[in-house]
């Protein structure tokens, strides 16, 4: 999939194509639909993300504008984290600066290859109050998602949550 002749770029409406093609493909790499992703990107929906800055810009070759890899990574990259719930903007912070390998890589991982250097925020307290999380990916099938007010806490607060995890774990083994 990676590995094709992208030679001096490729025209929108091909780059779409193999987008939407491996996008149909990578059904397993996403989670539940969401009603705001598309099962297939449109131009309309390209450009809008080309503008906020989620996907760089077409290359100039003289009067066409032409796109490689990186654009189709970038377009893959962006379906998954729409799907993933990750905002427009949060996406423009992760793949800024970003080498095509680690954006690959993200592809394929998702939101914890990005962690901890992403701090994702929720609105899930009682009191409205925003919080910061970190993720944080461990090892193969294993992340941990901490409130960074979590950190402030206690020793005896700590050991007792790294108990119940220990349990937690312990329990699914013996499942």
């Amino acid at each position: 999939m990676f590995a094709r002749d992208w030679g001096g770029g490729i025209s929108m409406e091909e780059l779409l194509a193999r987008v939407n093609r491996v996008a149909s493909k990578l059904g397993p790499l996403v989670r539940t639909p969401d009603s705001r992703v598309r099962m297939t990107l449109k131009e309309r929906s390209f450009r809008h993300y080309q503008t906020l800055g989620c996907i760089d810009p077409g290359e100039r070759d003289g009067r066409r504008v032409v796109y490689g890899l990186k654009h189709f990574v970038q377009a893959l990259l962006v379906r998954r984290l729409l799907l993933e719930k990750v905002s427009a903007e949060r996406i423009v912070e992760i793949v800024k600066n970003r080498s095509t390998q680690e954006l690959r890589e993200g592809l394929f991982s998702g939101i914890s290859a990005f962690a901890p250097q992403i701090a994702l925020s929720s609105d899930l307290s009682e009191c409205g109050q925003v919080q910061t999380w970190r993720r944080c990916r461990m090892a193969p099938g294993i992340e941990v998602s901490l409130c960074e007010d979590l950190v402030k806490s206690d020793a005896d607060s700590l050991d007792q949550l790294l108990d119940q995890i220990r349990n937690f774990v312990n329990g699914l083994r013996e499942a």
